[in-house]
């Protein structure tokens, strides 16, 4: 197995490159389209060995986990097992070497003979026309026609090497390839740092919004006291006005009765409104409110003694009520 990274030969069980640090990923698992069918997962070995058969074709589409989108076989890295267009009788020419001595060319078939019949084996490198470098048997798609036998000696070949390398691997680390996990160490520790940055700016964006809650409360609490002030200050004020009228009402009472028969009236009237009441004033110059009102005629024909009749509103005594003060002329009437 190799580095997907830089192309290393990785140790069995290996989780890192001993040469770049880079972790291994597990062999990919490759897939083809059937239709709108995918079928799959096949090794990349079972895909060339598809490929070189002609069960997949040049135009299949196939994709694996690394890839952002399926593609034509003719536009991957198994371009170079797709049999050559015309060649009906699988006439490619094929070529092994054992390092010294190379053989061919052969046809696609004679290659497989010899490797049934064990004139070549699993380490033997062969190549044809469209391959970029050697191979040897056991990592191409004539893998499957090695011997039972020949497969497990390779294997236990290829075993013996990757102890050696896994060897190779902690020397270079005891050497100084610790880099990789004192970055790694380094990396985990800046993670820690944010996840507990923000577990801080968490919690106290939480104290502050509790505290914002607690302000608005306060805030609302002195907004009903000031209300409840305002409304006594109000009631109190009235409660003033209410003292003052009365005060004037009886100076204007004492004044009636201490002017007795002496008292001139001009007209004797009748109060005349359809609804409500007819207003008695403290001044002909204030607007008919809490301040000024000091008496309310509610029925019709309340007598009305006239003192004077200057302007709209006359200055009369009501015997009723005992006040003297200002109402409108224009509700008035002469029986």
């Amino acid at each position: 197995m190799k580095c997907n990274k830089c192309g290393n030969e990785l140790a069995e069980n290996e989780k890192f490159c001993g040469s770049c640090g880079a972790p291994v990923n597990k062999e990919l698992e490759w897939y083809y389209a059937n239709g709108d069918q995918p079928v799959g997962a096949f090794t990349s070995e079972e895909m060339a060995s598809n490929i070189s058969s002609g069960a997949i074709t040049a135009e299949t589409l196939i994709w694996n986990e690394t890839l952002p989108e399926w593609i034509a076989v003719k536009n991957s890295e198994f371009a170079q097992y797709v049999p050559i267009e015309g060649d009906t009788n699988n006439t490619q020419q094929w070529y092994c070497t054992d390092g010294e001595n190379e053989i061919g060319p052969m046809t696609e078939e004679e290659l497989i003979r010899n490797i049934q019949t064990k004139n070549v084996f699993g380490e033997t490198l062969i190549w044809t026309e469209g391959m970029d470098n050697w191979a040897m048997i056991q990592d191409t798609q004539f893998v499957n026609y090695i011997p039972k036998v020949q497969t497990v000696q390779s294997r236990k070949s290829s075993s013996s090497k990757k102890v050696v390398m896994g060897i190779s691997l902690a020397l270079l680390l005891a050497l100084g390839g610790m880099g990789f996990y004192t970055y790694h160490q380094k990396q985990t520790q800046e993670k820690e740092r944010l996840v507990a940055e923000t577990e801080k700016a968490k919690e106290e964006e939480e104290k502050a919004k509790e505290e914002a809650e607690k302000a608005e409360e306060a805030k609302k609490k002195a907004e009903e006291k000031q209300k409840e002030s305002s409304k006594s200050q109000t009631q109190s004020n009235r409660n003033q006005q209410s003292d003052s009228r009365q005060d004037t009402t009886d100076g204007n009472q004492s004044s009636s009765n201490d002017s007795g028969d002496s008292t001139r009236y001009i007209g004797t009237y009748y109060s005349h409104v359809e609804s409500g009441y007819l207003a008695l004033r403290s001044s002909p110059e204030r607007p008919a409110d809490d301040s000024n009102v000091i008496g309310e005629m509610w029925t019709n024909g309340t007598e009305v003694k006239v003192i004077n009749k200057q302007g709209t509103y006359w200055k009369v005594y009501v015997p009723s009520l005992g006040l003297t003060g200002y109402t409108d002329s224009r509700y008035l009437n002469e029986r």
